[in-house]
């Protein structure tokens, strides 16, 4: 599954990147007209991002592809077309960019591209040790760079190491989407005591409340202070089951679903939710807790 965090990240690195149009169809059409005048790398490359626009991916890589038959080294196809490939293809095209990148721009995109191909090939391992790196050779980095290396230090079991990470991204880019995986870190490494105070105010003054129930429940879990953790996740669950749509569900609210019914003992509940997540176009770090607690009882 392609990851929409790297499109944009990709996109924004882009010295072309696609702008919005009012007519896909009728672009397509001049751009085709101006190949068989005479193709180039970057008129197949403009053509791919409209393919791609319209999620027409099998045509967007054979542009992609013809683009790069023209000019080898043409950037923009290189950059579009890795995220479309699978496996040793992807990492094959992800490394060569990356040797023939000089910018540190340009190596910074490629460092992150060869981390998401390897995170796509169920290969963790390789993708953290390239987020490691990332993190020492350019401390100037998108924040979707610490949430990656978050979520896989999460999955490697070292929740100390990826909070520090995203307390630092967030003192650093003020994100509450930062701020908010941060807090969850923390709860999964015990650091309680960092996290609580904002917890708490949260819930006096939001709307939604569902989320921040669950936070105060793993808190009071963490520290052996059970008392109203029930009394959170059954409001939490009340509270999402009339804000989930049958026909159109939101996938983040199944996740708090899903960790609130884990949390409660009730696996097979919260695998379902599980299920449903990886079987959607939502990013692994979206269900990353989720899948720890299920992990976690399957131990006890």
């Amino acid at each position: 599954m392609i990851s929409l965090r790297l499109i944009a990240l990709v996109l924004a690195l882009l010295p072309g990147a696609l702008s919005a149009h009012h007519d896909i169809g009728t672009t397509i059409l001049a751009l085709d007209q101006k190949i068989a005048g005479g193709a180039t790398a970057e008129l197949h490359y403009q053509r791919a991002l409209e393919y791609r626009a319209l999620r027409k991916r099998k045509e967007a890589q054979a542009d992609l592809r013809k683009a790069l038959a023209l000019q080898p080294r043409h950037r923009g196809s290189i950059t579009a077309l890795i995220p479309l490939l699978q496996g040793p293809e992807a990492m094959t095209l992800a490394q060569t960019y990356l040797a023939s990148a000089t910018d540190p721009k340009h190596r910074l995109e490629a460092h992150y591209l060869i981390a998401q191909v390897a995170d796509r090939s169920d290969n963790e391992a390789t993708a953290l040790v390239v987020c490691e790196k990332i993190q020492t050779l350019h401390p100037e980095h998108p924040s979707e760079i610490d949430l990656l290396h978050a979520r896989l230090l999460l999955s490697s079991g070292k929740p100390a190491r990826a909070a520090a990470v995203l307390k630092s991204a967030h003192q650093k880019h003020k994100s509450i989407v930062l701020r908010n995986a941060w807090i969850d870190a923390a709860l999964s490494a015990k650091q309680i005591s960092q996290v609580l105070p904002i917890i708490e105010e949260e819930l006096t003054s939001t709307r939604f409340r569902a989320s921040w129930l669950i936070r105060r429940a793993r808190a009071n879990l963490a520290t052996n202070t059970p008392g109203k953790v029930r009394s959170d996740l059954h409001s939490a669950l009340q509270e999402l089951n009339t804000r989930i749509l049958p026909d159109r569900p939101d996938l983040t609210l199944i996740a708090d679903r899903g960790l609130a019914l884990a949390l409660l003992g009730s696996k097979d509940l919260a695998q379902r939710d599980l299920t449903t997540l990886k079987n959607s176009t939502l990013s692994k770090s979206s269900y990353t807790i989720l899948e720890a607690e299920l992990q976690n009882m399957d131990h006890e």
